[in-house]
């Protein structure tokens, strides 16, 4: 067999050159043999350039088809087929009056022959996928205005046949046809010649009651078609006409169901649908007297079953506790995020909680795309970030009644220190849309206790660790900002780092589970305030000071974009206020709203002495320490009378701007001094100059 990689024997480390250039060989044949494979997690490149021979062995696990392009297994066939042509009933009472009624065709005689239909071929014929469609009794048989019949499908179908029956008095000179289009227009279903003069009272179907249908009778999806006569009878007459149509069903099988092939119900006006914790995902149909149990069953019911046909729909859900919602895929006939309401609590969002053990609370994939209004989130159990939107998918937070504004969403307890409370990567998008107002509460978060530590030990003890979890941050009288659990063992904390910090016996302390960030943006993703910069339109509460490990706000990747525009803030937050890297950009309409004091979060204040023109500048050890993100990393925003900003073109006079810091020297930042090399040399030398640490911008990254 072959060898797909041949690497270089390195015999001995005499030959400094010779060895370097043999191992540098090798790296290079493994690096281009990594990129030849196919990646189990998806890494790129991972796209198949030539055919893959399976050598006759079977791929295992295929999911249930989903999308037009996925792998359809035999079971998937076999149920389709076997499912395609449903059960349905005729539910014309006429026609069920006795089982030797007959339906006539061009048969003059009195006596049945086999060009007829007989009620019991009729409903074969219908058992085997004819529907009644829809049904106009007593239409105007005098006149030759359009008459509407609606028509219930799902999705597309063919009229099959018309019936026209049960005449109020013989018809002698009555002609028209059926249209598609008002006025006699679209496409004509009826012939405009078709006769109804063999319709009479005595005998319920004649000669020319089953109409013939006009050549080439088209694949339809329209909810209404038109009756309309061009000869009216002369008299007042009228008659009932039934529509029979075979559907044409959508192969769109359900992640939750997926051996069913279902009729799909196609909405011809706004409709609501309910969920309850009383309610049955099994029994249930979605009505206020019948809910059902989960937000995700909603979303497959509708996924599965239904054509919203650009109609609104709305999920109103029950006061309780509720699993989390994260759906695959797009709704046929969805033409907005906003044409899919999840609706909570408005009034009282706290009442409707989201708490899942796995997943998000709310999430969407792939083109799902959703709206939610009055919920509470809480990830104590959870393991994820509150909201994430990811390939596609969507996410609005809307208040229902538009005009002022109203706290429709609550980010509760959070998951942890690795977790946001909302994440947007890989195009998902989330928008928080006008007049809303949401509360971030990490109220759940806190526990407050007492702690002994010995200086320099980087342990603390608590009389009960059993509620206190790691990535908590924790604070007290002495301890460094940013010091957070590591681990535990029984009630003795590890802490994140050791300091000089005094020790302390029977201190009270507060842990406060970190978050991640509060709003984290990725590659092509967006979270975006719908404000237009137009202040007054959008509020966010913060209870309970939660700590942002990362930053309040981070942007990082290429298209990255969070916009958080006009905002009226109340309440504070701890760690650094944003980050803005790796083309990661944050729009804060920073000529109205100072990134220094807008935005939550802390901002460390150092002090400096340093000459006219210098370059390296040493901070004091002043006990007012910044986080070690903005203190170990390169990049970070500080505000400073001293220096300008570097994007600046020309110097001028020194007045309070932002200046970026190029390099950070020394200690984890635990009080050491510092040395800061900054990308343009200062103006004046300074004494005492005051430096205030805000938030990080890398390579790329643009704060608005």
């Amino acid at each position: 067999m072959t060898n797909k990689i041949t690497l270089t024997d390195i015999v001995n480390l005499q030959n400094e050159t010779t060895a370097v250039n043999a191992m540098n060989t090798n790296s290079a044949i493994i690096e281009l043999a990594f990129d030849n494979t196919v990646s189990r997690d998806g890494t790129s490149p991972n796209v198949m350039n030539s055919d893959f021979d399976m050598n006759s062995h079977r791929i295992l696990n295929l999911p249930a088809p989903i999308y037009p392009n996925d792998v359809v297994r035999l079971q998937d066939t076999s149920t389709a087929i076997g499912n395609l042509l449903t059960d349905h009933s005729v539910t014309n009472s006429k026609l069920a009056q006795s089982p030797a009624f007959t339906v006539k065709g061009n048969n003059t005689s009195s006596t049945a022959d086999a060009s007829d239909l007989h009620v019991n071929q009729l409903q074969a014929m219908t058992n085997e996928g004819l529907i009644l469609a829809g049904v106009l009794l007593g239409a105007n048989m005098n006149s030759t205005a359009d008459q509407a019949i609606t028509l219930t499908m799902p999705d597309h179908y063919l009229i099959f046949r018309v019936l026209v029956t049960n005449p109020s008095l013989s018809l002698t000179t009555a002609v028209g046809g059926m249209y598609t289009g008002a006025g006699k227009t679209g496409v004509q279903l009826i012939p405009n010649t078709q006769v109804y003069s063999a319709l009479t009272t005595n005998s319920l179907n004649t000669t020319g009651s089953l109409l013939s249908l006009g050549a080439n009778s088209p694949r339809l999806n329209l909810t209404t078609i038109y009756f309309s006569l061009t000869t009216p009878q002369g008299a007042a007459a009228t008659a009932d006409i039934y529509v029979y149509a075979i559907p044409l069903y959508s192969a769109f099988l359900t992640q939750s169901n997926p051996s069913t092939l279902p009729t799909r119900l196609r909405l011809s006006a706004p409709t609501n649908f309910y969920v309850a914790t009383t309610g049955s995902d099994t029994t249930g149909t979605g009505s206020l007297t019948a809910p059902w149990a989960s937000l995700g069953h909603a979303y497959s019911e509708l996924q599965g079953k239904y054509d919203l046909s650009g109609q609104s729909v709305t999920v109103n859900v029950a006061d309780g506790t509720y699993d989390g919602l994260s759906p695959i895929g797009p709704i046929v006939g969805q033409t907005a995020a906003t044409g899919l309401l999840f609706k909570g609590n408005v009034s009282s969002p706290q009442n409707v909680i989201i708490a899942p053990t796995t997943n998000y609370c709310f999430g969407a994939a792939f083109d799902a795309k959703y709206s939610i209004a009055g919920f509470k989130c809480d990830m104590t159990n959870g393991t994820q970030d509150m909201i994430s939107t990811g390939q596609g998918g969507e996410i609005w937070v809307v208040n229902p009644s538009p005009g002022s504004i109203a706290n429709v969403l609550i980010f509760g307890t959070s998951a942890g220190i690795g977790f946001n409370d909302m994440s947007a990567a890989f195009d998902g998008r989330i928008f928080i849309d006008s007049w809303v107002k949401y509360t971030i509460d990490s109220t759940g978060d806190a526990i407050s206790t007492t702690g002994t530590w010995t200086s320099g030990a980087g342990t603390v003890t608590v009389p009960d660790a059993s509620a206190i979890k790691p990535g908590m941050v924790i604070r007290g009288t002495g301890l460094y900002a940013n010091s957070y659990v590591v681990s535990k063992l029984g009630n003795v904390l590890t802490l994140n780092g050791a300091g000089s910090f005094a020790s302390k016996v029977a201190e009270p302390i507060t842990l406060t589970m970190s978050r991640q960030c509060h709003a984290d943006v990725g590659v092509r993703g967006q979270i975006i305030h719908n404000t237009n910069g137009t202040p007054g339109y959008n509020a966010i509460d913060i209870v309970g000071n939660p700590h942002y490990l990362v930053g309040f706000l981070l942007a990082n990747g290429s298209g990255a974009q969070a916009s958080f525009q006009s905002i009226a803030f109340t309440g504070t937050s701890t760690g650094i206020k944003f980050e803005a890297k790796t083309l990661g950009s944050i729009d804060t309409l920073a000529t109205l709203n100072n990134p220094a004091t807008y935005l939550p979060g802390d901002s460390f204040t150092k002090t400096a002495t340093f000459a006219a023109d210098t370059a390296d500048i040493t901070i004091s050890s002043n006990g007012n320490t910044p986080y070690s993100s903005t203190e170990v990393f390169a990049g970070n925003l500080v505000i400073a009378s001293q220096f300008r900003n570097p994007s600046n073109p020309t110097f001028g006079t020194a007045t309070s701007e932002m200046t970026v810091v190029d390099m950070v020297k020394g200690a984890y930042g635990l009080g050491t001094n510092s040395d800061l090399r900054l990308t343009r040399k200062s103006i004046a030398g300074g004494t005492g100059a005051s430096l205030t640490f805000v938030g990080l911008v890398g390579t790329g990254g643009q704060y608005n």
